[in-house]
């Protein structure tokens, strides 16, 4: 079994009109593109396909994910369960990810944080930064003691500060979610509604979280739909991917 650092999972064939990765050495593409069941949702027969792949390889400590757009967000749901030590969880998201799928108990870009909670033993405590307000309103109550919602220049000044963003169990390793969908519209655009942030605030936050966590993994979303509506999809594919070429450089830079 070959050990991974980068690895890039292929859902849409959206990363067919990027190029950050050329400038990586050895990216591992999981292509999962052949797997039914997976757009926004994933259903039981999908999840059990993608864990036999995630399987198939080693992703090393430290490692980052690239999961396409933000309608495979609950690939992080399947990833951070493959954590066997007691970990934090921060997410860049404009949204919180935590509604019940409208179907079921079946797995959702919506849902998987809130099915991280309550799936995996070692998730400790959750940061959520850059969630709409009305849509923090709509978690249940129930969560809220174990997860933390902040406003970007809320986080930035406990960063510089130096101020933990975690109350209960510090010192943990962090796993680190980003969904682009968490920036501005003149920075990227995303196939869902989208926050204020800029990247160049992102990109700021995202070093000083590095320089002082034990980041243990970090994954990537918020392409662009291959398919998308009224979207120059090589335009924005190239912002997107220059923001990928962005994170990834800060990632390296300390792994």
């Amino acid at each position: 079994m070959d050990s991974h650092k980068v690895a890039i999972f292929d859902f849409s064939g959206i990363y067919d009109y990027e190029g950050f990765y050329r400038e990586i050495e050895s990216p591992y593409f999981i292509s999962c593109r052949q797997i039914p069941g997976t757009n926004c949702l994933c259903d039981d027969m999908a999840v059990e396909e993608i864990k036999k792949l995630i399987k198939d390889f080693d992703l090393l400590r430290n490692s980052i994910r690239f999961i396409d757009s933000g309608n495979f967000h609950y690939m992080s749901k399947l990833l951070a369960e493959e954590m066997n030590e007691d970990f934090n969880l921060i997410v860049y998201d404009h949204h919180p990810d935590m509604q019940p799928s409208s179907f079921g108990n079946i797995l959702s870009c919506g849902s998987w944080v809130m099915d991280l909670i309550d799936s995996s033993e070692y998730l400790k405590e959750v940061v959520i930064i850059g969630a709409a307000e009305h849509l923090i309103k709509e978690v249940d109550v129930s969560y809220k003691e174990k997860v933390r919602f902040m406003e970007p220049g809320e986080a930035l000044n406990m960063l510089t500060e130096s101020k933990d963003l975690f109350t209960k169990e510090t010192g943990l390793p962090v796993y680190l979610s980003i969904d682009k969908d968490v920036l501005c519209l003149e920075d990227i655009v995303t196939n869902w509604d989208q926050g204020e942030m800029q990247a160049n605030e992102l990109y700021k936050q995202l070093e000083m979280i590095y320089n002082s966590y034990d980041v243990c993994a970090t994954d990537i979303c918020g392409e662009c739909a291959i398919d998308q509506e009224g979207c120059n999809v090589p335009a924005e594919s190239s912002k997107s991917s220059d923001i990928n070429k962005m994170l990834y450089r800060i990632w390296h830079k300390y792994n």
